[in-house]
Order: C-alpha cells, then sequence, then structure tokens
C-alpha cells in the first residue's frame, strides 16, 4: 500500500512544474543563499583587542575598583582579554592618542573617569561601556552595603542596649567603622 501510495505521489509531483519547484529547487537555491550570507559571520564579528592607555596617576592608583578591573581584562596570560593597556604620563597618553596608537585613553580626574578618544568606533563605544559598568557596579556594591549594614547595625546596638553588655557593642562599633571605610577603599 505504501509504494502504490508513493508512486502516484512522486508522478503528481513531477507533473506539476510548481510543486517541483517549491520541493527540491527552493531549497536548495535557500539553503546557498545562506550559506554565502552567514558562513563568515563569526570570524568577521569577533572583538579584537582593543589597544587603550591609562594615565598612571594617584586617582587611578587609589581607585581599586578600577585598577583592578582594567588588570584583569588587561591579563595577556587569559584566553578573554579585551585591552591591550598602557600605562603612560597624562602627556604621553594625549601623544599615543593623537599618532593613533591607541583608540581611548582612560584618565581618572578624582572619583570621576574621563576617557578621551580621537574618534567615534566600536573600540571607543567598548571603553565607555566598560567604564560605565565599573562605576554602576561600584555604586550598587555600596548601595547594597548600606542597605545590608546599617539594620544589621542597628540591632546589634539594640541588643547591646537590652543585654546591657559591652561585647555587641563593640561589634557593632566595628561593623559601622568598616562600613565607613570602604568607601575609601573604592574611592580614592
Amino acid at each position: 500500500m505504501f509504494g502504490h501510495n508513493f508512486k502516484y505521489t512522486f508522478k503528481v509531483l513531477m507533473r506539476s512544474r510548481m510543486l517541483l519547484f517549491w520541493t527540491f529547487v527552493f531549497p536548495l537555491v535557500l539553503g546557498t543563499m545562506f550559506k554565502l550570507a552567514f558562513s563568515n559571520i563569526e570570524n568577521s564579528e569577533k572583538l579584537n583587542v582593543i589597544p587603550i592607555a591609562i594615565v598612571d596617576n594617584e586617582d587611578f592608583q587609589g581607585n581599586e575598583a578600577f585598577r583592578r578591573t582594567f588588570e584583569t581584562l588587561s591579563d595577556e596570560s587569559s584566553d578573554e582579554q579585551m585591552f591591550d593597556t598602557v600605562y603612560v604620563s597624562k602627556d604621553e597618553a594625549d601623544t599615543l592618542l593623537s599618532d593613533g596608537d591607541v583608540d581611548g585613553v582612560l584618565y581618572m580626574n578624582g572619583e570621576q573617569p574621563e576617557i578621551w578618544i580621537h574618534e567615534n568606533g566600536i573600540n571607543q563605544t567598548v571603553l565607555q561601556y566598560v567604564v560605565d559598568e565599573i562605576v554602576r557596579a561600584a555604586a550598587f556594591f555600596l548601595a547594597s552595603l548600606w542597605v545590608t549594614t546599617v539594620p544589621i547595625a542597628d540591632k546589634i546596638r539594640k541588643t547591646a542596649h537590652n543585654a546591657h553588655t559591652t561585647a555587641p557593642s563593640v561589634i557593632s562599633a566595628a561593623v559601622i567603622s568598616s562600613f565607613h571605610l570602604l568607601p575609601v577603599c573604592l574611592r580614592p
């Protein structure tokens, strides 16, 4: 029964040019077009290592979040190296940028990061995005510490007051003092 149905269905398919086109020719043409369009997409969209310069001043050295993040993203032994970083003075950074040797310069002006670029492009956008994410992450970290540490410190203080002991008040003072010292570690 199957052979009989297959035979007559095949005959109907061969008689109709429209069915023949949509069954055999169109899938081959569509597959060929997709192969041509997307065969090199992985290599063309690969993100290359971005050459940047960082002004190595006291503000940058004092900012733990920026320093560690750029050390990690510039690690040459990592498979996921994002930046080829050069630590230079302010004048050298300006020269490297104007000569086109780097795509961007990160300058820490107090607590605020500044990005200097010569032209707009994907590399400059990536650098800007990374800097923005570091700023957001540091702000979120500090805000979450404020939300979690203050209620804990208040609870310890109430316990110490109710129990009339000195040990919890010492712990409370340590929690509060460490909270106030933390922004000093993250910001210059």
